[in-house]
């Protein structure tokens, strides 16, 4: 689910932010998540054993109740449903986004019935009101039996005792190509509506107004704005929706980095777009909410991507909106993701924001830089227990 990256960059009507807009923008910076110093960082601080591998957590380390996990049971089965639940969504996402396309070569080809055909379930979506289905969200929860050990949701104590149908803004990241881990650890687990499977024991009454956030155009494409409208938990995030959203007071997820992550995404290293993200602090000011962080294991393994022309296709991006990317996974087929390590979420260090109805940007700095901190505590104190000790975080 990409994040749209005007909103997130916090768009403003007020003239000195018009001015601000219109500067050229910053060329891409670089820097490693500052460690804290003193600290042993191959051991977390919340008592996790190391991990020998992605592959060998120590779930008996974990605290009763904060985790739960699915998709693991390495069977057939489990592998077949993960793999036929990836092929749809990347089938949804490359049939959507080609279907003028397709549909034009049916027709110009006298293959009118099946244009007729497919013409109404394809538009239907664009104008008329799609029911969630949980039984959709289900199937694509499946995805996790197509990774080694699956998918797991660990959140920290530090949400013990909090109310999680409040105004939380959980903020994650890293996107990922095809943001495999975001679905599988997002509010579809909520609207899955099986919470005693896919919940954690102290978060099973989380409430079904939980919502998560996307890209605008995609509710514009055939195919994935059904897809969104089936998941039950995703909702555009124009300007409009997201301040909606945040007057509901509901808790929601969002991929703060966005498209842009998409474009800074390499195999096996952790690289986060956050250094010139700011707008969504803006909006969680305004309306005092909770920022919770979710770092997102193993979704940094999963295709093999290049970097040559990043900084051409950023500011393409900028320009377009169009990120344009090549990937591979699996040498045999390139659209599955490699599949030796699980997608672990790890969710804690809550942000609790003041309501400021109009903050300066000396306080939208104030907390994003808290966030940055925030962010990087969270990674380093719990990557060695996903299996990933050597790893650092790369700030963009």
């Amino acid at each position: 689910m990409v994040l749209d990256s005007k909103t997130t960059d916090g768009e403003s009507t007020d003239p000195a932010k018009a001015t601000e807009e219109k500067r050229v923008p910053a060329p891409l910076r670089e820097r490693k998540g500052k460690k804290q110093e003193g600290k042993d960082l191959r051991t977390p601080s919340s008592n996790l054993k190391p991990a020998r591998s992605p592959t060998e957590v120590d779930w008996s380390s974990f605290p009763e109740g904060s985790y739960t996990r699915f998709g693991h049971g390495g069977d057939w089965w489990t592998f077949l449903k993960g793999t036929l639940a990836i092929l749809t969504v990347w089938a949804t996402w490359l049939g959507g986004g080609t279907s003028p396309v397709w549909m034009a070569w049916l027709y110009m080809h006298g293959y009118r019935v099946a244009f007729w055909i497919l013409l109404g379930p394809l538009l239907y979506p664009l104008f008329l009101p799609v029911p969630a289905w949980p039984a959709f969200v289900r199937f694509v929860l499946d995805m996790a039996g197509y990774f080694k050990g699956g998918a797991a949701m660990y959140v920290e104590n530090s949400f013990k005792g909090r109310n999680v149908n409040g105004p939380i803004m959980l903020a994650m990241h890293p996107h990922g190509i095809m943001p495999h881990s975001f679905l599988l650890n997002g509010a579809g687990r909520i609207h899955a509506q099986k919470p005693e499977f896919y919940l954690p024991p102290h978060y099973q009454d989380m409430s079904l107004k939980s919502t998560g956030v996307a890209e605008p155009l995609l509710f514009r494409i055939p195919l994935i704005s059904a897809f969104l409208y089936f998941f039950g938990c995703a909702e555009p995030a124009s300007k409009a929706m997201m301040h909606n959203i945040l007057e509901r007071q509901v808790p929601f997820g969002i991929l703060v980095g966005g498209s842009e992550e998409i474009l800074l995404m390499e195999y096996q290293r952790e690289n986060v777009y956050i250094l010139e993200r700011k707008g969504f602090i803006k909006y969680a000011l305004q309306h005092g909410y909770t920022i919770a962080l979710g770092y997102l294991f193993g979704e940094s393994n999963l295709y093999h991507t290049i970097t040559w022309g990043r900084k051409l296709r950023l500011a393409l991006f900028k320009r377009f909106k169009i990120p344009l990317f090549f990937a591979r996974g699996r040498w045999f087929f390139p659209l599955l993701p490699e599949r030796a390590t699980p997608l672990n979420a790890v969710v804690g260090n809550p942000i609790d924001l003041p309501r400021i109805a109009d903050p300066t940007q000396e306080d939208i700095d104030k907390f994003h830089a808290i966030y940055i901190e925030k962010l990087t505590d969270l990674f380093e104190r719990n990557k060695a227990a996903f299996g990933y000790p050597d790893r650092e975080l790369h700030l963009f």
